[in-house]
């Protein structure tokens, strides 16, 4: 009876021990399982997420602006401040103005730092040009186009350009101008210079005259007429600058001396130097009284222009009057001679019945055929 109770005893005891390590084989199984669930989840969680954090950043390639300032924070997070700026800037480039403060910001931490400082100069011009700065916008354009520019983003900065020059921003419509005139810029359209141009010739810039000027003298973008290019620079002319003077003297000679005389005159006595020479190369073809004469014909003409009062077309249309020429003036404009003096009409009437000024206008009239 008692071995019976001890084998009962021992065989229970021996089925409590194969429970109790069937128990610790069962939780360790578990809790195995709950680790390599774990690590399972952490994985596909750490793949997800890396997952997410490439199609953030292929987004904020694209120019996605949450995911740009998301790639933007995560360098921040790390203190990675050129990533950071990176992002930022590619914002900036897309107009937001919480992206260029960020970028001013960043650059304002780091003051002894010459690429920033130079980053910094060029933003804040960005910022006020968002603001509605027109200048600033043309500042920052040019910062952006010039040879030492940090940042490729012509197309940007002629965007910027194109929108001053159609709030009528003369300097942007005269770099407009020249940027696709130039040999050296990679967007060169000829139809697009003398688009702007004579958008600046328009807006009274004896630059964008002089320019439109050169379109016609040399038939760039248009045709060749010398007639219409001595109109642009007779009005720039007008306006007093010198080296339309310059050019509209180089464009008479041989055709008509003493009209060139006039303006090569004028304008040495503005103090352009450049046209002394060619001035005392026309006067030996004039002989002494023509000079004289066409000198008096041209100081009311320089006084005019000095003190701004000249009227617009006036002194072209009296040039046409006194020398028989046919430069072309807009129909749209008045019947704007200028009033002529009695000692004028004395000087004229001796010019034009000179034989000296006879023979000039034989002269002249065989080179126009040419």
């Amino acid at each position: 009876m008692i071995e019976t109770t001890i084998g009962l005893l021992a065989l229970t005891l021996i089925s409590m021990f194969v429970w109790v390590y069937s128990l610790s084989l069962r939780k360790a199984r578990l809790e195995r399982e709950k680790r390599d669930k774990d690590r399972l989840y952490k994985q596909v969680l750490a793949k997800s997420l890396e997952q997410e954090k490439q199609e953030r950043l292929a987004k904020a390639e694209f120019g996605h602006i949450p995911s740009i300032f998301y790639a933007a924070k995560e360098a921040e997070k790390r203190n990675n401040y050129v990533d950071a700026l990176k992002w930022y800037e590619k914002a900036g480039f897309l107009n937001s103005t919480s992206a260029i403060k960020a970028i001013i910001s960043i650059c304002q931490l780091h003051p002894d730092n010459l690429v920033l400082k130079d980053k910094l100069r060029f933003w804040s011009q960005v910022s006020k040009g968002i603001s509605g700065d027109l200048d600033a916008f043309y500042n920052a354009s040019v910062m952006l186009l010039g040879e030492d520019s940090m940042m490729s983003h012509p197309d940007k900065a002629i965007e910027w350009l194109e929108h001053a020059a159609t709030q009528e921003h003369i300097d942007s419509i005269l770099f407009l101008g020249h940027w696709y005139q130039s040999g050296d810029s990679s967007q060169y359209d000829i139809d697009k210079a003398i688009h702007w141009n004579r958008i600046a010739a328009r807006l009274n810039s004896p630059t964008g005259m002089i320019r439109v000027g050169f379109h016609y003298l040399e038939g760039l973008g248009t045709e060749t007429d010398t007639l219409r290019a001595a109109y642009w620079f007779e009005r720039a002319s007008e306006k007093g600058s010198t080296k339309a003077m310059l050019y509209a003297g180089k464009l008479w000679m041989g055709r008509k001396n003493s009209v060139a005389y006039i303006w090569l005159y004028i304008a040495s006595e503005m103090g352009e130097q450049d046209t002394l020479p060619l001035r005392d190369e026309i006067a030996q073809t004039l002989g002494v009284d023509n000079i004289i004469n066409l000198q008096g014909l041209a100081k009311p003409l320089l006084i005019n222009i000095k003190d701004g009062s000249t009227v617009k077309h006036s002194i072209t249309r009296a040039l046409n009057n006194w020398f028989r020429r046919s430069v072309p003036i807009p129909q749209t404009q008045a019947n704007l001679n200028l009033k002529l003096t009695e000692k004028e009409h004395h000087i004229i009437n001796h010019l034009s019945n000179s034989s000296e000024a006879a023979s000039s206008d034989r002269e002249d009239n065989a080179g126009e055929a040419h």
